[in-house]
């Protein structure tokens, strides 16, 4: 009755991967009983996380996290915690011991040590560029599955965005960007090492256009018809840095006039802020027509592709490293390596990139 009262309905629990510290206001065995009560209720289920509970003015205490559960971002948005019973795979920890929770008691209610005692399951950081998103939260998942303790954070978003987060302090343990450009920046800024990055998987572009296709498009040369909605993506974001390298080529080759580059640039509607929102839009019928990765046409059944020539289409490379001051930099690395595997290799494959290498 001593714990069901303490940690009652005023308990409120902090996200796993968070620190506690304790100070001493009861009894030290009082703090004892109530963890050890506390123990033998929470064994009815399973405990993936102690955190930090307040249960009296004054007083700090440790709880249970309750429910089985985990914390999950994806496309650069906290989804917060989930409960197993909603389908979310999560890691499991053993049942904690008498022991066990009696030092966690001691610890607690004393103040031993002048260090904050890590709790949770080990937490990665990795930033990648939005065209990555189905294969990195594949390989995540694998990841997760071959290191249980491991929780993999995937923040998404348009490489130029990822790299003004990093520029600007973010904390993250791994950096795949869309170009070499945008990872460049990042070098320049100290945050990640030269002789780090490396590449690990190619694209190409493709025009998609809505499955009616309502302009009536048939091939490369039909994007500067007059009356056409084109979207791209922004000059500065990778897609539409490599958008205009395919007008570059698409002049320079003897198939197309200069005035084609003027006569698509004049269709276009809308310089969007990453690749997926390109895809978005065409898929809505939005637009005429949108120049795209391949990987990314590859994965959305509203939409139709018309090839691009390979003598037009501009060399696609995707970089990945470690940041220097990465909070989990053997694990990152760990991480790395593994996008770079077979495994990592075979996922890249299924969603329409080819692995670096081939």
């Amino acid at each position: 009755m001593l714990a069901q009262h303490a940690f009652g309905a005023a308990s409120r629990y902090s996200k796993p991967g968070s620190y506690h510290t304790s100070h001493i206001r009861l009894p030290l065995l009082g703090c004892i009983l109530i963890s050890l009560a506390d123990s033998v209720i929470s064994s009815l289920g399973v405990l993936t996380y102690l955190e930090c509970t307040p249960l009296l003015p004054g007083l700090t205490c440790l709880g249970p996290a309750g429910k089985l559960g985990k914390v999950s971002r994806r496309w650069g948005v906290d989804r917060g915690w989930s409960p197993a019973s909603e389908g979310t795979r999560v890691g499991r920890r053993p049942f904690p011991t008498a022991l066990t929770v009696i030092w966690l008691a001691l610890s607690a209610c004393t103040g031993l040590g002048t260090n904050p005692v890590p709790v949770g399951r080990g937490a990665l950081t990795v930033f990648a560029a939005a065209s990555l998103a189905e294969p990195f939260t594949e390989i995540a998942d694998a990841f997760e599955s071959q290191h249980p303790d491991v929780d993999v954070a995937l923040n998404f978003a348009g490489s130029q965005q990822l790299v003004q987060q990093i520029v600007q302090g973010a904390s993250a343990d791994v950096f795949a960007s869309a170009n070499r450009a945008q990872m460049d920046v990042v070098v320049q800024e100290g945050r990640i090492a030269a002789a780090e990055v490396q590449d690990f998987a190619h694209n190409r572009l493709v025009v998609i256009i809505p499955t009616d296709n309502p302009g009536h498009l048939e091939d490369l040369r039909d994007l500067a018809r007059p009356d056409l909605k084109v979207v791209v993506a922004a000059p500065e974001v990778p897609a539409g840095a490599y958008a205009l390298a395919l007008l570059d080529l698409a002049v320079a080759s003897a198939d197309l006039s200069p005035e084609y580059r003027v006569g698509v640039l004049s269709n276009v509607v809308s310089h969007e802020e990453n690749v997926r929102a390109v895809l978005s839009k065409v898929a809505l019928a939005e637009a005429d027509a949108g120049i795209v990765y391949a990987s990314d046409a590859a994965g959305e059944p509203r939409v139709r592709m018309i090839e691009i020539p390979q003598s037009m289409n501009p060399e696609i490379m995707y970089p990945i490293a470690v940041l220097l001051d990465a909070p989990e930099a053997g694990l990152a690395l760990t991480f790395v390596e593994f996008v770079r595997s077979t495994s990592g290799a075979a996922i890249l494959l299924r969603h329409g990139f080819t692995p670096a290498g081939e």
